[in-house]
């Protein structure tokens, strides 16, 4: 009798240690590393959008240790949100939680968002940012618009300014010979980069965004652009609302960023940086980091948008709604 009485209680303390953690479970949780299901209304909120792969080098593009991570909590009544770009999403960048959705799974042509990739190829190839770089015929002719001529000398660091803040497509396309590559051996690294962060449907075939081959979706696109902007040089000059540089020889150049919402964004908005994108293809794009008031950072992108304001207009939106529909951590 003895003995079954201190099997039992041996028995009872066992269980008492297996399920106490899984009935009374804190909040505060890991960063996450899988999905949970989509509504059934299409319109996916609480998700959390894949950031890392299974393997390989994350060449310092990634926090080294998972960290705890204080969730944003739905309000107990959201207001419904309308968004007429063909794809969206917003994306707390703490967490990597998508609070809010719209085709996030559909592969679409992103045209100048390209460049931020771009600009991390360049990055992974440990460029010498004072070291001027020529501006070949090819790097004009293939890129398209551009202010700059062919022969100009600039160096490494006002190229990539001019790729980010003024999206100039010469710049972009002269990117590859600044690290030594090739145009291909350079479109090689950005897939690579867009791998490395698990990203299966993002692809280039070009540094500059021409071709309707450069494809991701807005899910994927979220998280390539929150990593970039851990890229110290990206978030300066992608939070520029101008710049100025100049040739070897003299010559200035001035430029005005294409985001918009730099220094205008709405009601308690801070844009912190972004990259605009259009060709024919891909319609209006913009994708950009907001501050919220109590500091929290939101990740918003539109692909496809019909005009070339309501990228703005829509991207604004979403943070706001997310600012509004959520409690956020202090």
């Amino acid at each position: 009798m003895l003995i079954r009485k201190y099997f039992f209680g041996f028995f009872g303390f066992v269980l008492l240690i297996v399920f106490f953690p899984l009935v009374f479970r804190p909040k505060e949780i890991l960063a996450p590393a899988g999905e949970s299901p989509a509504d059934s209304a299409g319109e996916i909120l609480g998700e959390f959008a894949a950031a890392s792969s299974a393997s390989g080098d994350f060449s310092g593009f990634l926090p080294p240790a998972p960290a705890k991570i204080f969730l944003p909590v739905p309000a107990v009544a959201q207001t419904a949100l309308e968004v007429s770009a063909a794809g969206a999403v917003v994306l707390d960048s703490k967490s990597g939680l998508v609070l809010f959705a719209r085709e996030a799974d559909t592969s679409r042509p992103i045209a100048s968002l390209t460049k931020i990739v771009a600009a991390l190829a360049l990055i992974a190839n440990h460029p010498k940012w004072q070291e001027y770089s020529r501006i070949r015929d090819t790097d004009i002719r293939l890129g398209g618009s551009s202010r700059l001529l062919a022969g100009d000398e600039l160096t490494v660091k006002d190229l990539l300014y001019l790729c980010l803040i003024g999206s100039d497509n010469g710049a972009a396309s002269s990117l590859a010979a600044a690290v030594g590559l090739s145009q291909e051996e350079f479109v090689l690294e950005m897939n690579r980069q867009a791998a490395l962060f698990g990203l299966r449907e993002t692809r280039f075939v070009d540094p500059v965004g021409l071709s309707r081959q450069n494809v991701s979706t807005p899910r994927e696109y979220a998280v390539l652009l929150d990593q970039a902007l851990r890229q110290e040089i990206i978030r300066e000059a992608a939070g520029r609302k101008e710049y100025i540089c100049a040739t070897r020889r003299g010559r200035q150049i001035r430029l005005n960023s294409t985001n918009e919402l730099l220094g205008q964004a709405g009601g308690d908005l801070q844009m912190l940086g972004g990259k605009t994108g259009y060709t024919q293809a891909a319609g209006y794009c913009f994708a950009g980091q907001f501050a919220l008031p109590g500091g929290s950072r939101v990740i918003s992108v539109i692909f496809g948008a019909s005009q070339e304001k309501e990228r703005f207009r829509e991207a604004e939106k979403l943070a706001l709604w997310a600012q509004d529909n959520y409690l956020w951590p202090e």
